[in-house]
């Protein structure tokens, strides 16, 4: 029979455990590692200033029923978007998509079909989502940067 303490101390390393895997942010991806539009997972830069994930636009005159993949301040209340990757061709809410670094290298939106909506024009092997707001792909053995979202800006200028 297992003691009391003994119950207690293993629940308090499982629970600790749990909220570490469940809880941390991570600011980097690699291929074939999907964030999928379903609301619940981003990627936030180390010192937790910005988030990039999926979003539909607040209620009102914007709000279609689309969604998009974009870059926000971290935290505040009201959301505020700073970068969006596919103003153009958005996803109908609802539908399913994942946001992934390809077996090609690319930087893809793709809908549940697997159909491409956004995708970068180039070969690369990894992310990394910086403090200043910039999403950066890099050549994972030369770890020279082949496209950032700074280069590909929106209508929001940043601090800095």
């Amino acid at each position: 029979m297992v003691s009391d303490s003994a119950t207690h101390i293993l629940s308090t390393i499982f629970l600790v455990l749990c909220s570490i895997l469940c809880c941390s942010a991570r600011d980097s991806s690699t291929p074939n590692d999907f964030l999928f539009d379903d609301g619940g997972e981003t990627l936030v830069s180390a010192n937790q200033t910005f988030e990039l994930g999926f979003f539909s636009p607040n209620k009102g005159k914007f709000n279609h029923g689309k969604k998009f993949i974009g870059i926000w301040y971290y935290g505040l209340k009201e959301r505020t978007v700073v970068w969006v990757a596919n103003r153009a061709n958005p996803l109908p809410d609802g539908n399913g998509g994942a946001f992934v670094i390809g077996e090609d290298g690319n930087l893809k939106l793709v809908n549940r079909s697997g159909a491409a909506n956004w995708f970068t024009e180039l070969g690369s092997s990894s992310s990394k989502f910086m403090d200043s707001g910039n999403f950066v792909l890099s050549d994972s053995r030369s770890e020279e940067i082949l496209w950032e979202s700074f280069k590909n800006p929106t209508d929001t200028f940043l601090p800095g």
